[in-house]
């Protein structure tokens, strides 16, 4: 699993819930509809990032389609109005509990990552003081990896570096690796300016 993609993917996902919300408040007739297309993108994409998760994005799913089937009232006469706005309403439970299951989802993987980034940054602090960062070049991508490469082969900061590269993939471990350049190089700035 990627964290990184985890957490950009749904968040993406995540942004369509106050449109979805909106359909229902309007009561339009077309939210369960829009919803269930929403769930399944959601499921695909959650396969796709290996999220065992994405499982329970097609239950929610099977509650939305079976409502008419199972919805039994004690009048027979139910108009097909009060039968959209009893489905509507599961709907909107449905992706109440949507939202919640991607909001965790994203939570544990910027968590995940946090924690990484917090022990990189203590073994950059290590490694900086007793090497300095190569000169940057127009490859920003191929200036991490030299930095990931020194870091691996420093004799303080490789056994960081093999925990990390067992733990994480390339993709996470580059991403970490830019925010930790980022923070130290903001906390660098910001000592020079107390001092000027």
């Amino acid at each position: 699993m990627i964290n990184c993609m985890v957490i950009e993917e749904l968040k993406k996902r995540s942004k369509l819930v106050p449109f979805l919300i909106d359909m229902y408040k309007k009561g339009d007739s077309n939210f369960s509809r829009h919803v269930i297309e929403w769930l399944e993108k959601n499921e695909e994409i959650m396969s796709k990032l290996h999220l065992s998760e994405g499982g329970e994005m097609s239950v929610l799913r099977s509650r939305i389609l079976k409502f008419t089937d199972v919805y039994r009232p004690a009048d027979e006469r139910l108009t097909q109005s009060a039968l959209r706005k009893g489905k509507n309403a599961e709907t909107a439970s449905v992706v109440e509990r949507a939202e919640e299951i991607i909001r965790i989802a994203i939570q544990e993987s910027e968590e995940r990552l946090l924690q990484f980034e917090n022990k990189l940054c203590e073994g950059m602090t290590a490694f900086l003081l007793e090497n300095e960062l190569p000169p940057q070049g127009r490859n920003y991508m191929g200036w991490l990896n030299q930095i990931w490469q020194m870091i691996k082969a420093q004799g303080s900061t490789r056994a960081l570096a093999m925990y990390i590269s067992a733990s994480l993939v390339a993709y996470d471990r580059t991403y970490i690796l830019d925010k930790v350049i980022s923070r130290l190089s903001e906390d660098e700035l910001q000592a020079h300016q107390r001092l000027n």
